[in-house]
């Protein structure tokens, strides 16, 4: 049996606009981001070190994955995941990722824990 976590993936929600919204469906960026969180990235194909940064992965066409900028270097970024024991699914195995489409992450949104609980429809 494979302890092997899918990496956190996103859903683009809006696919021509400098701002995208993206929807986090895994757990490759807990504690910081976590399945259900949405983030607003605007497009920089600069991002600073420690940016949290959305990107399509290098190896999967339309596959969109979010992660840390630990480094960047001459137009492009080593990723790393915040929960590295969720994934293997950044640099670690594919290396420096180019940062001319990529994405920095501005803000996030996360639905109230009492929102999320079971019968979670009034306030605790």
């Amino acid at each position: 049996m494979s302890n092997f976590v899918p990496p956190t993936i996103l859903r683009r929600e809006n696919k021509e606009s400098a701002i995208r919204r993206f929807r986090v469906f895994e757990e490759s960026m807990l504690p910081v981001l976590r399945p259900g969180d949405v983030v607003l990235a605007t497009r920089d194909p600069s991002p600073k070190p420690d940016s949290i940064v959305v990107f399509v992965h290098p190896d999967r066409e339309g596959m969109w994955l979010i992660k840390r900028a630990t480094a960047v270097s001459d137009g492009e970024a080593w990723v790393e995941s915040d929960n590295a024991d969720a994934t293997l699914a950044d640099s670690r195995t594919f290396g420096w990722v180019t940062t001319s489409n990529m994405y920095r992450v501005v803000t996030q949104y996360r639905k109230p824990l009492w929102l999320t609980r079971p019968g979670g429809d009034s306030h605790p």
